[in-house]
Formats: C-alpha cells, structure tokens, sequence
C-alpha cells in the first residue's frame, strides 16, 4: 500500500485514516452516497488513504452501500462501536456487546419512563410493542435488518446485543431522558444518535474508543487520523482524531468540539474537506 502522506502528481494527502459516520454525514437526506462523494473517496484511495466507516448502524446498514462505493471501505464501526470489523479479510477485530441482564434491566427501566424499546443481536433488531413504532420500522428497513416482535420472557439469555435503544418523538425523547437515572450514566454509554434514538450500549464502548482501538491496531497516531460526523454520538470520534470535522448540518455540541467544519451532507461536505486536505506539494 502507498503511504498515505506519498507524493503523487506532485500532491500529497495529510492523513492516513478517514474515519466516516453515515447517516447525516456521509449520506445525503435521500439516503444515498453523492457521486462527488464517491469521487473524492476514491482519489483519496489513490493516495493510499485508509477509509472506515463509523456508524450507529448494524452490520447490514453498511454493507449495502460496499458495491456502491466499490470496496472502497476497508474498516466498518457499527453498532455506535460496538464492533469493528476489517471488511477485506472479513474478520471482527473487536466486540463490544450488552448482556441479557443489561436488557432486561433496561427493558424496567423503559417501562418506568415508559419509553419503547427496541434492541439489536448481531442479526437482528427486535421490539417487545405489538404497535411497532414508526421509527422502529424505519431503523429496520435502513439498516436492512429483520424486525421482530418478542414478548420479554423469550429474550434469548444467551445472545449478546449490541445496543439497546429508546425511541419516541423528538420532545417526548427529551422528556424520558430528563427522567433517566443518574446511575444509569455509570453503567452504559448513553448518546443521542438522532432526536428520535437515545442508545445504550457498553460503558467500553462508543466511536472514540473504537477508533482508538482500530488505530493501534493500525499503528496510527492520533494526528494521522481526519474523522466527519454530525451528531452526538460522533462527538467521541471527533475529539480522539488528529482533525475532528463537524459537517454544518450537525449539532451545535458537535460543532463546538470540531477543529474545522465543513458543508452539509446534501452539499457533499465530505468531499469539499477532502478536497481541501489534498495539499500542493
């Protein structure tokens, strides 16, 4: 592999990990990668930058777009960090999942603030609400993975789950997650991945940590490392790489970690950075 700082047609390009989330970032508002996207992605690769994909979503929300981006993508973060999986060799390089015992508790502590609940297996995304909410269905069907209706007492006690998440409107969310216990902050990482999604997933575990994880294992430091996002579950990422990008749709928190901040997802802001980071030489 080229290095990632190696001269090429008398330019060089900063950083040897891009490390990207999704939803809001590197995806438009239609859900779909822009071609000016693809584009740039792919100079960078000539540049032999490595490219990871971080994102809340499961497994099967990235592999969708692998052929769209034309094995592009060398490393997946799912799960909100939860797993990390090397795509060209397809081995997981960590897992980071909740117990049976931390949904069970969590599924008590929905029910106190009476919140629905929805939690993922590795293959799955379940709801024990017969009235499937809105949100529920629209997380199974962009992540491409099978929805299940489960009463509580045939939650399987031996699967790991990746995260668990609480789902509601955007003020009622707000509402539930002012009524959360304090010491649940103690025992999980608990981000706000949309207005709609509060996330609960191993107090080890978020886009930081994950990418800190893959970074050693790369032999990277810190300053080798550029990373986009746009929402609070990004936030970690943002701050552990060399160069933290805050897309201008993102949040204001997000914006205030950020060491630069570029266009929206639907102005391509990924590419236009990217642009910018290829350096005259």
């Amino acid at each position: 592999m080229i290095d990632g700082t190696s001269i090429r047609k008398g330019r060089f390009f900063l950083y040897k990990l891009i490390a990207i989330d999704m939803d809001g970032t590197l995806l438009n508002d239609q859900f779909t990668i822009s071609p000016e996207n693809i584009a740039t992605l792919k100079k960078v690769k000539e540049y032999g930058a490595i490219i990871a994909i971080c994102t809340g979503r499961p497994v099967n929300g990235v592999k969708q777009y692998e052929a769209l981006l034309g094995g592009m993508i060398d490393y997946s973060i799912s799960y909100n960090g939860g797993l990390i999986e090397d795509l060209a060799n397809e081995n997981y390089i960590n897992k980071s999942f909740l117990t049976y015992e931390d949904v069970i508790y969590l599924h008590e502590i929905s029910e106190q603030v009476q919140a629905p609940i929805q939690f993922y297996d590795e293959n799955n995304l379940y709801t024990t609400s017969k009235y499937m909410n809105k949100y529920t269905v629209m997380d199974a069907y962009l992540g491409q993975t099978p929805l299940h209706y489960i009463d509580r007492a045939d939650i399987c006690k031996e699967a790991q789950y990746p995260k668990v998440q609480f789902i509601d409107e955007p003020d009622r969310l707000t509402a539930i997650i002012k009524q959360l216990p304090a010491t649940l902050y103690d025992r999980y990482t608990i981000m706000q991945s949309e207005p709609y999604f509060l996330e609960f997933v191993s107090k080890q575990t978020n886009k930081g940590l994950a990418l800190e994880k893959l970074a050693k294992k790369l032999n990277m430091k810190r300053e080798e490392i550029i990373a986009f996002g746009n929402n609070e579950n990004d936030i970690a990422m943002l701050d552990f790489a060399g160069c933290g990008v805050a897309m201008a749709n993102a949040t204001n928190a997000v914006k205030n970690i950020a060491d630069r901040e570029t266009l929206t997802n639907n102005d391509h802001g990924v590419a236009y950075m990217l642009e910018k980071t290829l350096q005259n030489k």
